[in-house]
């Protein structure tokens, strides 16, 4: 059974084929692109780390962990899409991102939470 980590690191590693099919299709029309593509590479290979990370230290509140990264990700990617540098489409490609983060982030917490009322439920039946 995956575990509510094991979904998030899946949905990420879905991202990354959807947004290097997005590039491969897009790069042609426009060069530009290639700088918000790859800071959103970039931020879904830190999502993958940290979580693993968190893993294999054992944490005992890795949802906090987890929860944390995720905000991490998406206020970075806020603030480099600020930059003047970024142009309009390089600015819709990470809110496109930020958007993806923010939906495997309400997933994920969305699990963790059905998980502890179940572990609520088998406590309750025990006692």
């Amino acid at each position: 059974m995956n575990t509510a980590e094991d979904l998030v690191v899946q949905r990420i590693d879905q991202l990354i084929g959807i947004i290097k099919a997005k590039v491969l299709l897009e790069v042609p029309k426009n060069r530009k692109i290639n700088l918000a593509h790859d800071l959103v590479l970039c931020m879904c290979e830190q999502i993958k780390a940290g979580i693993w990370k968190l893993i294999d230290a054992g944490n005992k509140r890795i949802d906090r962990g987890v929860n944390s990264l995720l905000v991490q990700v998406i206020e970075q990617v806020k603030e480099h899409r600020g930059h003047p540098y970024f142009l309009e489409d390089e600015i819709a490609f990470c809110d496109e991102f930020i958007e993806a983060v923010e939906a495997i982030k309400a997933e994920y917490m969305k699990l963790k939470k059905e998980d502890k009322t179940c572990k609520r439920l088998i406590i309750m039946q025990v006692v």
